[in-house]
């Protein structure tokens, strides 16, 4: 659903369903949504905050998309420039 509205331009929508979704037990791929939001939306400070939970939270099943997503954040964090000329996609 926060995809739907990111996709429509809409801002509050997505980052309060990715919030909602966020607060249940974490998972990876909606913290990694609200990540991209954040710097789509030029919030980097939140952005790096939540990478660095990202990368903190323990992998209770592991799996390339978690791999995927931890590595992002791990460049995310290690390059300062792309919190500011990066291009993100969904997927």
């Amino acid at each position: 659903m926060g995809i739907l509205y990111q996709e429509t331009g809409q801002i509050e929508e997505p980052k309060q369903t990715f919030d909602n979704t966020v607060k249940r037990p974490m998972k990876f791929s909606p913290l990694n949504r609200l990540t991209e939001l954040y710097l789509e939306t030029g919030r980097k400070e939140e952005a790096r905050v939540l990478a660095q939970k990202i990368l903190d939270k323990k992998v209770k099943i592991p799996s390339s998309v978690i791999n995927n997503i931890k590595n992002k954040m791990r460049n995310l964090l290690n390059e300062p420039d792309s919190l500011n000329n990066s291009t993100h996609t969904n997927k």
